[in-house]
């Protein structure tokens, strides 16, 4: 279990001070700006901003900071859509802002993954309960359900390494080598 100073160091993870800056080559940091909710994260140079993450996430996406720590990409039926901001140290945080943001930038995929996951419940789950555990029209649905899951993840992660190699290349930076053992 977590000491008093475990749990404030934790703390201060999740949510930087008014302003967090990660420095990297070339005079240029990575800035992450917190106010209340609302997440800005980009990458400036002289303080004048070269680059902002932002432009990988579609414009009707919201960016919130995530008070129980979870990284998660949230499409509702109702187009309500937002990326959560979970706890983050150093390199992971911009993998996983990334990995989510391809999930919002999979839109079609997403819509249809949720129709199939609608489709999945509403078939086996109307059904007797009984036959829920031993109807093999379950056991069809169950597998292409986890096919599509793997699928999306494969994509969001390749979307966040091409992200990162373009930021990489663009602002003449190392991302994954600054924390590279």
């Amino acid at each position: 279990m977590p000491n008093f100073f475990e749990k404030i160091k934790s703390f201060s993870e999740i949510i930087p001070k008014k302003e967090r800056v990660i420095p990297f080559e070339n005079g240029i940091d990575f800035v992450i700006s917190v106010s209340g909710k609302k997440v800005e994260l980009k990458f400036k140079k002289n303080k004048e901003v070269v680059f902002d993450l932002r432009t990988f996430v579609p414009e009707d996406v919201e960016i919130e900071q995530n008070e129980e720590k979870k990284w998660n990409y949230e499409y509702d039926r109702t187009g309500k859509k937002k990326i959560y901001i979970g706890k983050f140290r150093q390199v992971d945080f911009f993998l996983s802002f990334l990995h989510e943001a391809g999930h919002a930038n999979d839109q079609l995929e997403n819509e249809l993954f949720d129709d199939f996951i609608g489709e999945f419940y509403h078939k086996i789950m109307k059904k007797n309960r009984s036959v829920f555990k031993y109807d093999p029209a379950f056991f069809n649905l169950y597998q292409e359900e986890i096919h599509q899951k793997l699928r999306l993840e494969r994509r969001a992660w390749a979307f966040a390494l091409w992200s990162i190699r373009k930021i990489e290349k663009e602002l003449d930076i190392e991302i994954l080598k600054k924390w590279a053992p």
